[in-house]
């Protein structure tokens, strides 16, 4: 007991706790309050006791703690990921509508020249029937007057 005790005087009040979690400031103090006759082994074990329950608790709300904002960051990445999903989706139909009107846009231009092309036709083919039926009527003409 007496080595514990001498190691529990080296040690430096601010550092982290060991193994067994309890903190040095905690061991000194004890130590201060055993020597001074305030407490029994007893009592001393229970102290260390409830202090080591205390940190297993802090220990496992800090955890939990952990946990909820590892799962707070992934619902908040699937959020973003499901934003960018659904621009890409709107993006996309956009372009879809876009291309589908510069489409029929494209077709109308097309039937438009179609039937310029259609009605130049007939009016060729006007004139050319026009110009056979003058000249059968001119043929007619000579040939009565033979």
């Amino acid at each position: 007991m007496e080595d514990v005790i001498k190691q529990v005087v080296k040690l430096k009040p601010n550092k982290s706790p060991g193994p067994d979690e309890v903190f040095a400031k905690v061991l000194k103090e004890c130590k201060e309050e055993r020597d001074e006759g305030k407490i029994d082994s007893e009592t001393h074990e229970n102290y260390f006791s409830a202090d080591r329950h205390a940190l297993t608790t802090i220990k496992l709300k800090l955890e939990l703690a952990k946990i909820e904002r590892e799962q707070q960051k992934d619902a908040l990445q699937i959020r973003k990921e499901e934003a960018a999903i659904k621009e890409e989706e709107q993006e996309r139909e956009s372009a879809l509508k876009k291309e589908q009107q510069e489409r029929e846009v494209a077709l109308k231009e097309h039937e438009m020249a179609l039937k310029k092309e259609e009605t130049a036709l007939l009016q060729e083919r006007e004139r050319v029937q026009l110009e056979a039926r003058q000249r059968y009527l001119e043929m007619q003409c000579e040939h009565d007057k033979k």
